[in-house]
């Protein structure tokens, strides 16, 4: 069996086109092994706290809650 992560991601900011490129990476993937019948396990996070989004909402004098949301 494949056992595949995949770092989301952090949401601290807008979203850019950077962001994109691994879930559409893996989504081919994913559909590829599909295809071929092949056994996974998927896991994707996205980080809610971290470093940047509680220096973001220090920044923007909000709850950490609100710059992830």
């Amino acid at each position: 069996m494949l056992k595949i992560y995949v770092c989301g991601p952090t949401v601290y900011n807008e979203p850019h086109i950077g962001n994109l490129r691994p879930i559409i990476t893996f989504d081919f993937m994913l559909k590829a092994y599909r295809e071929l019948n092949k056994e996974f396990k998927f896991v994707h996070n996205i980080t809610d706290v971290d470093d940047k989004i509680i220096n973001k909402a220090i920044q923007m004098d909000v709850k950490e809650s609100e710059v992830a949301s």
